[in-house]
């Protein structure tokens, strides 16, 4: 091979590579979508169930680049777990930042979880 064809060989071996990674990412997506419906309304007995529970699923939305649909507006948000309202156990809230920062819901229970894209970061890069 000379080295004229360098571009297109390398262009041709990294096809495969690019459609393989997309596959698992819609895999994976799919995957944590349908756990997340079915463990809606799971109960929790202390506040720092929830927040692991909410620690987990923001480690797994960070790294495929997702956001929950906040329940009352529907902009993307991060789950949290929050000490609040006269829930002695705390509560989960979507909190997000488009605008002004603002927390919505109040669930005791997991709510439905919507997964959605993450925001571009309005900062200049």
């Amino acid at each position: 091979m000379n080295r004229s064809e360098a571009p297109d060989a390398l262009q041709r071996d990294l096809a495969p590579v690019e459609q393989l990674l997309s596959s698992t990412f819609l895999q994976v997506t799919e995957i944590f979508a349908q756990i997340l419906r079915n463990r809606a309304g799971t109960k929790f007995s202390t506040f720092e169930e929830r927040q692991a529970a909410a620690h987990q699923i923001g480690r797994i939305l960070e790294s495929i680049s997702m956001r929950c649909r906040c329940t009352t507006c529907g902009e993307p948000a991060i789950l949290k777990a929050v000490r609040a309202g006269n829930s002695k156990h705390g509560v989960f809230q979507f909190d997000h930042t488009r605008g002004r920062r603002s927390s919505h819901s109040g669930s005791v229970d997991l709510p439905l979880i919507e997964l959605v894209p993450e925001p571009k970061d309005g900062r200049k890069k």
